[in-house]
């Protein structure tokens, strides 16, 4: 199985870049979502997720729906496994489509909910300066 690529935010304007880590991602899901579920397969799947989840949302917010589906799909994994770091991330990104479409409430709403989960992992939540 490929190694889970990184997101370079040096290159966060290089389209070509962006587009081909996507490409990569996408690549990477199909091959994790064809193996036997294990352990590992989880993790990855999960990895594979956050990392497009992030890739639609940072293009510009032009793929925000894209964004959305794959952050959905993390937000179920992450919940069923009980990873609260990834599932603050699928919160977050929750939260950012809400507060774009000037739905404060929901927004707010998820936020507290990221927050909630923030405080219950104490100090190693690691996305406490995002909430």
């Amino acid at each position: 199985m490929g190694q889970i690529p990184h997101i370079d935010h040096t290159r966060n304007y290089d389209r070509t870049y962006k587009d081909s880590l996507k490409a990569v991602a996408k690549k990477l899901l199909l091959t994790i979502e064809k193996q036997t579920v294990s352990p590992e397969q989880i993790t990855k799947k999960i990895q594979v997720l956050n990392l497009l989840g992030s890739l639609y949302l940072e293009d510009d917010y032009r793929d925000l729906d894209t964004s959305m589906i794959y952050n959905s799909q993390l937000y179920e994994l992450a919940k069923k496994q009980q990873d609260n770091p990834m599932l603050i991330a699928a919160l977050l990104r929750r939260e950012i489509k809400y507060r774009r479409n000037h739905d404060y409430v929901k927004s707010l709403e998820l936020t507290l909910e990221a927050l909630k989960l923030c405080e219950q992992a104490g100090k190693d939540c690691t996305e406490e300066w995002r909430i």
